[in-house]
């Protein structure tokens, strides 16, 4: 019943699929989606088998934008096998897709792939979030640094992007549960320049709305090293250097990217892939402030600066000792209830950082304690409260709240009690038109990645390839937030991974049977180091001021520029280093029976050892509310290993009608490192890995020809949390306790090769489970503050909000208390379409959907649910092509949640209005 095939010798990657040589029109090299080079196939070698498969050739030439995941991927299960029979839901975007549906940035990932949806960091869109999690980022099968939210993820850059929900395979190593990207570089897919029989190249460039400016080029050719040198080789580089403005005023976007490869057979086994990647980006970052839902529904913002002026000395910015001063804790006794700035104060219990609800009298009791006494009355307020200062300075304002003690009284009472530095001035409050181009800015971004590979490769033979890949990969990358925030990032990880893939030989097994194997052992180190201070007092700038402007009292001293406590600067409060060693062995099995079944068994086991130091001399805040010196950095310090285990177990068939069952079930080792990857010590010591779940239970297939792809899958996941020490102590990792369920389904349809279409549908829901008490932004409503209404007219003339908008208010979530996730639609539509006339004209189309979501775990704010629309036109004549995209065309204002669950309800980022880009492509 098996079929017998012999081996054939491999050519070219350009011209290889699956092992066989097919027509050369599988060579093309498509830098816009608009323009196609052909090539002619390398002359086989004498004794070499060419079979040319003409039925592939005519499909592939229909679908010349490769939509159709008819070509065999490696990048979800590690064996060569097209979509529709790997058991997984995956979709695969080329870069013909990017370029014709003009997807430049992850955002725009989620109208074409499913379950994509991104929340953004400061603004950032940094990594990419698969079903609801943050997703490995993989280069070529090698697992890159989390790209975090410091520097932009460049899709333009890549041939193609694999999007893989669900873990990764088992010889991939340890990652996340929700899902990964593998994505191809420019310079090293081998149909744009590996073993081209002449060179090759384009330039192309790109300007629009918002001052977009990007230019980029590509060119390759064959490598011959010298007349004698027999053994085919290609090269290819990339560049792309961008300068343009945003959406958001006074947040630039600058990219660097450079790309080079070498693919170079060494002799008649082996080959060797090499090359670089460097990107650098240059930016800004920022949230849309003081969100509540009367801005998101109404578009109405409450501008108005802080009571008192911390600026005491006229530099322009505000230092730590001038915070310290201008914003001391309340202190006095008041109703039995003694408050002062003695306690378990810290950096998230501070001057201008306050938790409302806790355990002890620094850490928030007192606030509870004051509801429940007695309204507080002039002469009986406590000592630098915001109540006393709000009193000396607009007695009015307060005798109007006091003339109506039932409904103020809980104002007063927890005025009395605030700080001062939290209130903003009642004679400033006004309610204005927001402009969603202004955000609470970040200052400066810088990151600079660097990237090198060297593969050696043996694929000569089908039925046994050997692969040894060795990645070097390194972030250097500060932010520079006058918000305030600093932090500076150094991170290198080395990786070396072998892999053997070996087929049992046919006639060894019955005719029923088939075994294919892959196996892999690989060794990584990380060396993560991050220095940094703490503050991002989000809700002090005032966003209605002109040209999205700073003032001397919303503008914080950075410890970049000057961090000498003693003399007008902001010390580092945290300088940590994680070093860890991973290793790790995972092999899978592909057992075929009965050509009608098909078994995929993998497992795996991950070593890590790590160590976490943080040196002596950082300032810590002290139980009198100033910063000392902290002398007990061995306590901060730890090392530890742990054990990791992975699984996977898929099953799939061939059914009636084209169709493909499968169902997966698996458990992925995750590292619960922080996304910069460092590790507290205490987690180092208890165990750094914890393990996540998955089931999925899906049906794929071909249908009319081929021409039609569709596919419906269910899953349910879970990613566990880490849980308390030995003492007691929160084990604060980059994991949080995440359980999700839901169905996907998607679908393509390219019946010639002028026009494809494309869609998806995604329903689900996640719901997040604190595993320990948390502590999440909020606005002074949420605390039990009220609106102050004028007396005559009844309006709103000062916002509860306004009563905590200085500083940095939290409430304590209790553990155990489950919530939806925020910033995720638990509804998601996309369709896609483009139609190329035979005269060079190309238009194209999508539009999406997503449903209304709450922005953060006390749901709040909802953000409303969207529908927006995108357009593309272009024309093609000989080597040049232009084309013409809008974006958003009918100018919704929508938005996205921030990533992270702490501070989402009160800060979220206004995605952009329409815009337009003009692309124009040169090939030569």
């Amino acid at each position: 019943m098996k079929k017998k095939t012999k081996p054939i010798p491999m050519t070219p990657s350009c011209l290889r699929k699956g092992g066989v040589l097919v027509s050369s029109t599988l060579c093309l090299m498509t830098p816009a989606g608009l323009l196609h080079a052909q090539t002619t196939p390398a002359p086989a070698k004498a004794g070499e088998e060419v079979i040319t498969l003409e039925e592939f050739a005519v499909k592939e030439s229909q679908d010349p934008n490769f939509i159709l995941p008819t070509q065999p991927i490696e990048g979800a299960i590690g064996f060569s096998k097209t979509i529709v029979e790997t058991p997984r839901s995956v979709s695969v975007v080329s870069s013909e897709m990017l370029a014709n549906m003009a997807i430049s940035e992850v955002a725009d990932l989620s109208r074409i792939v499913p379950n994509a949806n991104t929340t953004t960091r400061w603004g950032i869109q940094g990594n990419i979030d698969i079903r609801n999690m943050t997703a490995d980022t993989y280069f070529r099968g090698m697992k890159r640094i989390e790209p975090q939210g410091n520097s932009r993820t460049v899709l333009a850059a890549n041939e193609q992007i694999e999007v893989v929900r669900g873990p990764a395979p088992a010889y991939f190593g340890s990652g996340k549960i929700g899902g990964y990207t593998n994505m191809t570089p420019k310079s090293g897919r081998s149909r744009a320049g590996a073993y081209l029989d002449e060179s090759k190249g384009f330039a192309e460039i790109t300007f629009g709305s918002e001052k977009k400016r990007i230019a980029s080029f590509g060119y390759g050719g064959s490598l011959k090293l010298g007349k004698e040198d027999e053994n085919p080789g290609g090269y290819y580089i990339f560049g792309l250097i961008e300068d343009s403005d945003s959406y958001y005023v006074n947040v630039p976007l600058g990219q660097k990217v450079i790309q080079g490869a070498i693919s170079k057979d060494i002799n008649k086994s082996w080959r060797l892939e090499t090359g670089i990647n460097y990107q650098e980006t240059q930016g800004a970052g920022g949230f849309l402030n003081r969100v509540t839902q009367e801005l998101i529904d109404d578009g109405i913002y409450w501008g108005g600066n802080a009571l008192v002026t911390l600026d005491t000395d006229g530099s322009g910015k505000i230092s730590e000792n001038e915070m310290v001063d201008g914003s001391p804790l309340p202190t006095g006794t008041f109703s039995g209830l003694t408050v002062s700035n003695t306690g378990s104060l810290g950096n998230t219990n501070r001057e201008l950082v306050q938790r409302f609800y806790g355990t002890s009298a620094a850490n928030g009791s007192r606030f509870t304690a004051a509801l429940a006494g007695a309204v507080p009355t002039a002469g009986t307020t406590n000592t630098n409260s915001a109540l006393e200062a709000l009193r000396a300075s607009n007695p009015t304002f307060v005798q109007t709240m006091e003339n109506d003690p039932a409904k103020y009284g809980n104002n007063l009472k927890l005025l009395n009690v605030l700080q001062k530095g939290f209130v903003q001035d009642p004679d400033t409050v006004e309610a204005v038109e927001v402009n969603y181009h202004h955000v609470a800015l970040e200052k400066e971004l810088l990151a600079k990645l660097g990237l090198a590979y060297i593969d050696f490769v043996n694929d000569k033979n089908p039925d046994a390839k050997i692969k040894n890949q060795i990645l070097f990969d390194s972030q250097d990358q500060f932010k520079d937030s006058e918000l305030p925030f600093y932090q500076k990032q150094d991170v290198w990880i080395a990786e070396d991974k072998f892999t053997l893939e070996a087929k049992l030989p046919d006639d060894k097994l019955p005719d029923w049977l088939g075994i294919n194997s892959i196996s892999s052992v690989n060794l990584r180190y990380t060396n993560a180091a991050r220095r940094f201070n703490s503050g991002d007092y989000d809700d002090r700038p005032d966003l209605s001021l002109d040209n999205n402007i700073r003032t001397p009292d919303d503008t914080f001293v950075s410890p970049k520029e000057n961090s000498d406590y003693n003399n007008g600067g902001a010390p580092f409060s945290g300088d940590i280093t994680t070093t860890y060693a991973e290793s790790g062995v995972g092999s899978m099995f592909d057992i075929e029976l009965f050509e009608k079944l098909n078994l995929l068994v993998g497992g795996r086991l991950d070593y890590i050892q790590a160590e976490t130091k943080v040196p002596a001399g950082l300032y810590r805040i002290g139980t009198d509310g100033l910063f000392t010196t902290d002398a007990t950095a061995a306590s901060n310090s730890g090392e530890g290993n742990d054990l990791g285990k992975s699984y996977t177990i898929s099953l799939s068939g061939k059914a009636p009608f084209g169709l493909i069952p499968y169902i997966t079930v698996g458990q992925q080792t995750a590292l619960s490192d922080s996304a910069d990857l460092t590790l507290p010590s205490n987690l180092v010591q208890a165990g750094a890995y914890d393990p996540a779940v998955m089931t999925e239970v899906g049906v794929k297939g071909n249908f009319l020809g081929g021409k039609l792809y569709a596919a419906v899958a269910a899953y349910s996941q879970e990613r566990s949390t880490v849980t308390a020490d030995a003492s007691g102590s929160p084990l604060v990792g980059g994991l949080g306790n995440v359980k999700g369920e839901g169905i996907e389904l998607e679908f393509r349809y390219a019946p010639n090769k002028n026009f494809w279409v494309g869609g998806f549908s995604v329903f689900q829901k996640t719901e997040l489970v604190f595993s320990g008490t948390e502590f999440v932004r909020v606005h002074g409503e949420s605390l039990g503050f009220t609106d102050v209404l004028d007396p005559v007219t009844g309006e709103v003339i000062y916002p509860a909000e306004a009563f905590t908008q200085g500083g940095v208010a939290s409430i304590g979530v209790p553990a155990g208390e489950k919530t939806e996730h925020p910033s995720y639609p638990g509804t998601s539509h996309g369709l896609q379409a483009q139609y190329t006339f035979d005269s060079g004209f190309l238009i194209s189309g999508s539009g999406n959907y997503i449903s209304e979501i709450h922005s953060g775990r006390l749901q709040t704010v909802t953000l409303p649910e969207a529908l927006t629309f995108n357009t593309g036109v272009g024309y093609k004549k000989g080597d040049w092509a232009v084309k013409l995209d809008v974006k958003n065309i009918t100018d919704v204002q929508y938005f996205r949640g921030r990533n992270g669950t702490t501070a989402g309800d009160v800060l979220v980022s206004a995605m952009p209005g329409r815009g337009y880009q003009v692309t124009v492509t040169k090939q030569f």
